[in-house]
């Protein structure tokens, strides 16, 4: 069906764009048809070595966190405009994929099967095998497209797991009617690389699958600014998300990969000790003083009333903030300013994570949004 969607990012007119948000103001809609809507053109985004999947991973993480109710109806508003309009001004092709795939002969072992043709750069075989893993053992497939993924961590400054496992969790595992259209384009970009898994050394594993290694790893992720350094957060995110799946093979999750990429980075003790003395501050009574207070920029400000809000009601901490930055958008705007501050609320919901390091994680998300705009 020819959507107005369809109609509004084939003819690419700006007015028309305007137009269209202005009605989003005015109408029923689902927030999570929305983005469903637009899955076939996010996963064909088109933009330089290190564009894939930007917009989807970024689309993704706001359709979780509408779909669990912690956003208000303002707040969805708000944010279905900057995805649409980062889809608007985006360059893409529009590719589509069935999920058909035959052959006269019995594949033994399709997972197996893709992975050499990976390595060989040969998409297209890559690709039937990766459909017939799909149908016969899909998160065989999974953790195989995650773990090649890992060998390239560097290469691809981490896109190459951490844009890959929100599309498997929410796309393919599901069989969304765009599932076969984004495994292909999963397959061509490991394509790209021509990576082989290669086996975990046990004792790489064993040193990394303790908390106290995991915390130490998060707050070097979490260290630094620039956009290495809030890839390094979000991969570790993805990495923590990865094993927690209840499809997950758990011990073939590659932690030593995302260390070796992170090396010997110093952890920030200045903001580590500015997290470990904060204190609970008032958080402001409505979202009217909260988008005053941000306006100012205040960086430590800022940091104190949100690890307050996190603490009090992660959920309107979601909502307050999500839709702070949206009011923030510009031409300009950077898609790792949401998912950057979604793989930090994340850890800071997760038990399993200490609060000191997750509050790291969100001070780092936070001062990477305010330095920028």
């Amino acid at each position: 069906m020819h959507t107005k969607i369809d109609q509004l990012l084939e003819q690419r007119d700006p007015d028309k764009l305007d137009e269209y948000v202005n009605s989003m103001n005015q109408t029923r809609w689902s927030f999570m048809t929305f983005v469903d809507s637009l899955i076939p053109y996010l996963s064909m985004e088109s933009n330089l070595r290190f564009g894939n999947f930007h917009g989807v991973k970024m689309a993704l993480f706001l359709r979780n966190l509408s779909r669990t109710g912690n956003f208000t109806r303002e707040t969805e508003q708000a944010v279905a405009q900057v995805v649409l309009k980062e889809l608007f001004y985006r360059d893409w092709v529009r590719i589509s994929a069935a999920p058909l795939s035959h052959s006269p002969e019995v594949i033994e072992d399709p997972v197996r099967d893709m992975l050499s043709e990976i390595r060989d750069g040969n998409t297209h075989n890559a690709f039937f095998y990766a459909t017939m893993a799909s149908s016969e053992r899909r998160y065989d497939l999974f953790d195989a497209l995650l773990r090649v993924g890992s060998m390239s961590l560097s290469d691809t400054l981490g896109h190459s797991v951490s844009c890959f496992y929100p599309v498997l969790e929410e796309i393919i595992r599901v069989d969304h009617p765009a599932s076969s259209t984004s495994l292909l384009s999963l397959i061509m970009y490991l394509c790209r690389f021509r990576q082989t898994i290669k086996d975990c050394d046990p004792d790489e594993v064993q040193a990394l699958d303790s908390p106290s290694a995991q915390s130490k790893l998060l707050l070097q992720c979490a260290s630094g600014g620039g956009i290495v350094n809030i890839h390094h957060m979000i991969t570790f995110f993805v990495f923590h998300a990865w094993q927690k799946a209840d499809w997950s093979s758990k011990s073939l999750s590659p932690w030593h990969q995302l260390a070796e990429w992170v090396g010997a980075k110093d952890v920030d003790q200045q903001r580590l000790d500015f997290i470990q003395t904060i204190d609970a501050v008032e958080i402001p009574t409505n979202y009217s003083q909260w988008e005053t207070i941000f306006a100012e920029k205040d960086t430590d400000t800022i940091v104190r009333i949100a690890a307050s809000m996190v603490d009090k009601d992660w959920a309107q901490a979601c909502d307050w903030l999500f839709r702070v930055y949206a009011h923030s958008y510009s031409s300009d705007w950077d898609p790792h300013y949401y998912t950057s501050l979604y793989a930090a609320m994340m850890l800071c919901q997760d038990e399993t994570i200490n609060k000191r390091d997750s509050k790291f994680a969100l001070m780092q998300a936070l001062i990477y949004f305010l330095e920028d705009i």
